[in-house]
């Protein structure tokens, strides 16, 4: 299956939407990184998580 390409302006505007703007200012050096990396998107996905719990503590 291939992934969609995603516009990170509107990735941004749904992010903000859905009341999550500190993954939406995160996602884009995270995605660089795991792009990099290879991570898996179950990485990508835990390591916003985390950020954005660590932020909230």
């Amino acid at each position: 299956m291939n992934a969609p390409a995603h516009d990170g302006g509107r990735l941004a505007l749904m992010l903000n939407e859905v009341r999550l703007p500190t993954i939406g200012r995160l996602w884009p050096e995270f995605a660089e990184r795991s792009a990099k990396e290879a991570w898996p998107a179950a990485r990508l996905l835990g390591a916003l998580l985390e950020a954005r719990v660590g932020r909230t503590r």
